[in-house]
């Protein structure tokens, strides 16, 4: 999974937040939305792998965060995550210290 986030995910958002090119912009949208679907319909659990969280999660946590910076809804199944993960006491005083 963490192959897939970086070799599928992480590397689209280069472009999405530095190019100015509007129909780039869309069509980089269209090609990250099918894939976080399908990782939407992979989580077990509070986390993509049951209950206990993993490294994994805590990049699809962040390119989450990323793809609601540039507009892209979270698909079923990632709203929850987002929900579980900002529950941690970690993520949460993360969060306070970026001021986020």
């Amino acid at each position: 999974m963490l192959a897939f986030m970086s070799s599928e995910l992480h590397k689209r958002f280069i472009p999405l937040f530095f190019s100015e090119d509007e129909a780039e912009q869309a069509r980089l949208c269209q090609v990250v939305e099918p894939r976080l679907i399908w990782i939407g319909a992979e989580v077990q659990g509070a986390y993509l792998f049951g209950e206990s969280f993993t490294g994994a999660d805590a990049m699809l946590y962040v390119i989450l965060r990323w793809a609601r910076m540039v507009g892209i809804e979270h698909p079923v199944g990632l709203s929850q995550f987002m929900e579980n993960v900002e529950q941690r006491d970690c993520v949460r005083h993360a969060l306070a210290a970026e001021g986020l």
